[in-house]
């Protein structure tokens, strides 16, 4: 009995033996099954397209922006007296735009926007420089306003855009980690893997592997911001350039922006278009292979912002079974498919997010908002009040102007350096938090130096008076004045593209598209804010330093 049941033993334990084998190899094959196609797009995106993605970034960012920038280069050409009103005509359009694209941005496709944008922009060219010749202040803000309506549009769709391909090449890298900790198991003969295990070290391992390559996972952001960073060196320069080196008039110079919205339609379409039609041509094609149904009502080639993101790379929470895989699926794709861009809307089975539901999202990015905000609202205060009425010597109309242009240049400068930073260095949120608090001692120390190290002299001779302002302090020099501006850019740049990288890296893959387009929206009240603030601070300066041309009365 006893040899009986030690031969019964033995053969139980050789049959589990083999089960735990089978089960070993059945995984294995699953998870390389899974893993290929995902392994195989990934590998096709980071080698030949992650330098197209780039470069078309960057140019999109340094175009959207470049039509912003020229109206802030002809301010002073614009109103001299009210600078600010310039910059708030660049900022309301702008700020209705990115205050609620969170709103209708699914129902409207990339493609779309962007035709959209492009055709705005061409057409404010045309406006302003028509009333400009027509001496028309009104029209030309008017022209300005419409030009707002352009960058807002290009901007939250294109940091959406970028985000959105951001983590679908991270998603990837996550998914290769995940096939390679398997195949390595297999190699090894690691036995008692479960269907448990196997993930909890995959997220483990692409932990400690995003640490050292989390600069590398936000390019598309990093491109486009380090793009809107030269933008503003472009615009002042294509001024300087066709007006002072050249000759042109202010018009001609306007109306060459034409070229510049063609060249922006192009690069989308050009290069933009094409990848996003072949990654769809590659999902759907993924889904048919694996044979899972989805509902996501795409139509044409204007359909490659329509397929949720987070369905392609869902084998990596568990590859080992299929049935959780579709069920995690069908559960994600209609708790969040509302955050992502789909041209129409959902089908029942998938609900709309609430009008609450999507103003609780979007307070609740506060310790992303707060900080860009801040930055804003401080650095275009320096702009729109407090260096128009700087100037060597300050009573010189254009000694004023060629400081303001110079300031802005130099500021320019500074936040093309800071946001191209991303794919360098990654800053964490209480140095996010710092940065705007820095800004705040510029406002003060432009405000303090403009309005008390300026002395007024009144000179009388032969019975005519001569005003005379000297400066009563080192501080206010050109060197030390001009220096501050390129720190203030390099301050507000870091803010710009670390405040929404910190977005890719720590909000989950469905609501970084929403969460990017949401944020954007606190740039465009700071600089209100700051522009409405800026009016009253030009016109106390310049009623400080003696000066007169300002739009309204100082309430001080």
């Amino acid at each position: 009995m006893s040899r009986r049941s030690i031969t019964m033993d033995d053969s139980s334990h050789s049959e589990t033996l083999a089960d735990n084998d089978n089960e070993r190899n059945s995984i294995s094959n699953k998870l390389k099954a899974a893993s290929t196609p995902l392994a195989t797009t990934s590998i096709t995106i980071q080698n030949n397209n992650t330098n197209t993605l780039s470069f078309s970034f960057f140019t999109l960012g340094l175009l959207n922006n470049a039509s912003y920038c020229l109206m802030l280069a002809c301010a002073k050409s614009i109103s001299e007296g009210g600078t600010a009103l310039v910059f708030i005509a660049t900022v309301l359009p702008s700020l209705v735009i990115k205050a609620s694209a969170p709103h209708w941005f699914h129902l409207v496709t990339y493609n779309r926007r962007m035709r959209v944008a492009a055709v705005i922009m061409g057409v404010a060219f045309v406006i302003v420089a028509y009333c400009h010749w027509r001496n028309n202040v009104h029209g030309q803000l008017f022209g300005v306003a419409v030009m707002a309506l352009q960058g807002g549009l290009g901007e939250a769709s294109l940091l959406a855009l970028a985000g959105k391909l951001d983590q679908q090449q991270l998603l990837q890298q996550q998914q290769a980690t995940t096939s390679r900790i398997m195949l390595g198991m297999e190699a090894n003969g690691t036995s008692g893997t479960t269907a448990h295990e196997l993930p909890q070290a995959a997220i483990y391992e692409n932990k400690q592997s995003n640490t050292d390559a989390v600069p590398s996972s936000a390019s598309c952001l990093t491109s486009f911001s380090s793009g809107t960073g030269l933008s503003g060196v472009f615009a002042f320069g294509w001024k300087v350039v066709l007006t002072q080196w050249i000759g042109w008039t202010l018009e001609a110079t306007l109306l060459s922006g034409i070229f510049l919205a063609l060249a922006y339609y192009y690069v989308f379409f050009r290069n933009m278009g094409d990848y996003l039609r072949h990654s769809t041509d590659s999902r759907r094609e993924r889904r048919n292979t694996d044979d899972v149904q989805f509902d996501d009502g795409t139509n044409g080639e204007e359909s490659d912002e329509q397929i949720p993101l987070t369905s392609q790379v869902r084998l990596q929470l568990d590859p080992l079974s299929s049935t959780m895989i579709q069920q995690q699926q069908q559960h994600q794709d209609e708790q969040h498919y509302e955050t992502l861009s789909s041209p129409s809307p959902s089908p029942s089975n998938r609900p709309q997010l609430t009008l609450s539901q999507r103003f609780y999202q979007i307070f609740a990015l506060w310790p992303y908002t707060v900080p860009l905000f801040i930055v804003y609202a401080a650095e275009y205060a320096c702009m729109s009040g407090a260096w128009t009425a700087v100037g060597f010597p300050v009573t010189d109309v254009n000694a004023r102007s060629r400081f303001y242009t110079n300031a802005n240049w130099l500021y320019q400068m500074g936040v093309f350096v800071s946001r191209s930073s991303g794919t360098m260095v990654t800053l964490s949120l209480t140095v996010l938090w710092m940065l705007p608090l820095l800004q705040c001692f510029n406002l003060l120390f432009f405000v303090l130096v403009a309005a008390n190290y300026a002395a007024t002299v009144i000179v009388r001779e032969n019975d005519s008076e001569q005003i005379i302002v000297t400066p009563t302090s080192w501080l206010y020099s050109p060197l030390l004045m001009y220096g501050i501006c390129l720190y203030t850019g390099l301050l507000g740049g870091a803010v710009y593209v670390h405040g929404y990288k910190r977005i890719v890296l720590d909000k989950p893959a469905h609501e970084t598209e929403f969460a990017l387009a949401a944020t954007s929206v606190a740039e465009s009240i700071g600089i209100l804010v700051a522009d409405v603030c800026g009016l009253f601070m030009q016109s106390c300066l310049y009623r400080a330093n003696g000066l007169v041309g300002a739009v309204v009365s100082c309430p001080l």
